[in-house]
């Protein structure tokens, strides 16, 4: 560990679960679809692909004592799970909508754009106006994609612990540093002692709920999803909200 204390060890069967689970949407092969169709394919396919090179990082980050980063990008994939297992409970709507509500906030963004006066691109240049409503009370609040389920409720806790490391705070810069008489020791390498473990078992977890749905759907994976599944049962993964 490159940490300035003893940090433990992730355990090996959750970055092992992340290293078979990324194998198997590296497995897959490309195929097309019509424009307009399979919205939730769309969805399903780019959160996967994303969770995978997210967690590829992530667990680099683990190996290498980076608890902190790791944590920080821990979160953003369980953002994305939330997403997967919200869609695939309608995959015949939910995808078309998280598609719509994507151009809701492209733009506000917009909105914000005008607001900086910064100059908008002359393809976009006629789609600002009377900004649009959320279409559905999911995207209210992230919460809310969280569910009441028992999981759901500790993910979202999780989700927010992890939520701290993402943007700058005190107590986060302080993790740099260790206190001494009179003073303050500052260090290239953390000196509060970080839960790699938990963060590696929430990262394993957030990309199995990423990746599952998205092999469900797909038909003709069946082989690979039974086999992640086998392997989140051994390791004792979160696999679903509910």
């Amino acid at each position: 560990m490159k940490d300035g204390t003893e940090l433990e060890e992730p355990m090996p069967q959750y970055l092992s679960a992340v290293d078979e689970t990324c194998a198997a949407l590296d497995d897959l092969i490309e195929y097309w679809v019509a424009e307009g169709e399979a919205h939730s394919l769309v969805v399903l396919h780019g959160v996967a692909m994303y969770a995978r090179d997210t967690s590829l990082a992530a667990s680099q980050l683990l190996l290498a004592g980076r608890t902190l980063a790791a944590g920080a990008l821990t979160r953003t994939v369980i953002e994305h799970s939330v997403l997967a297992q919200w869609v695939k409970e309608a995959p015949e709507t939910r995808g078309h909508l998280f598609l719509r509500q994507s151009e809701v906030e492209r733009h506000r963004w917009l909105d914000v754009v005008l607001a900086a006066d910064f100059e908008i691109p002359g393809s976009e240049q006629n789609e600002s106006g009377p900004k649009p409503k959320t279409v559905t009370r999911e995207f209210d609040t992230v919460k809310n994609l969280f569910g009441d389920s028992e999981n759901g409720r500790q993910l979202y806790l999780t989700y927010r612990n992890l939520s701290r490391f993402v943007h700058p705070s005190g107590s986060n810069l302080a993790r740099y540093m260790s206190r001494e008489k009179h003073g303050a020791r500052l260090s290239p390498q953390l000196q509060s002692e970080q839960d790699a473990e938990a963060v590696a078992f929430y990262l394993a977890s957030a990309l199995m709920m990423c990746a599952l749905p998205y092999l469900d759907v797909l038909g003709d994976a069946v082989d690979q999803a039974s086999f992640l599944r086998a392997t989140a049962l051994n390791a004792g993964l979160l696999t679903q909200l509910d």
